[in-house]
């Protein structure tokens, strides 16, 4: 479900617009139904209703413009030679997300086929080159 669905269908203000059905919503799998939502970054429970205060951060997120992200990715694979942990490989890609969060950029990580070889090391979102700061 794509969160332009669930935020038509909050619009209408079904019965089972809820937070059960939201995609910003992470799901526990508990008895008692709680869960995440990744809109407030707070516990909430699956029955919760969608609110008009939900519809507004919804479309507000929505609104968002993507964001391009700079990644530097770590390989998983080890040098065996060092006394310390150092990775063999490594190099700074560029993905375009909605939001800058960790699993955002995960997910984007792994539609490059990247997320099986490599570990995110760090990840920035990078300045706009300003003629000032030339030297």
């Amino acid at each position: 479900m794509t969160y332009s669905t669930v935020f038509q269908q909050a619009q209408t203000q079904t019965p089972t617009a809820t937070c059960a059905v939201c995609p910003f919503f992470k799901d526990y799998e508990e008895p008692r139904g709680r869960g995440w939502c990744n809109v407030f970054d707070h516990h909430v429970f699956r029955h919760h209703p969608c609110t008009n205060t939900c519809r507004s951060a919804i479309q507000s997120l929505l609104d968002l413009e993507p964001v391009t992200v700079r990644v530097e990715l770590a390989s998983k694979e080890l040098d065996p030679d060092e006394d310390t942990p150092v990775h063999l490989h490594s190099f700074v890609t560029k993905v375009t997300v909605s939001k800058p969060t960790k699993q955002d950029v995960e997910n984007a990580i792994a539609l490059l086929g990247h997320s099986s070889e490599y570990d995110i090391a760090y990840y920035w979102i990078p300045q706009e080159f300003q003629e000032s700061d030339a030297i």
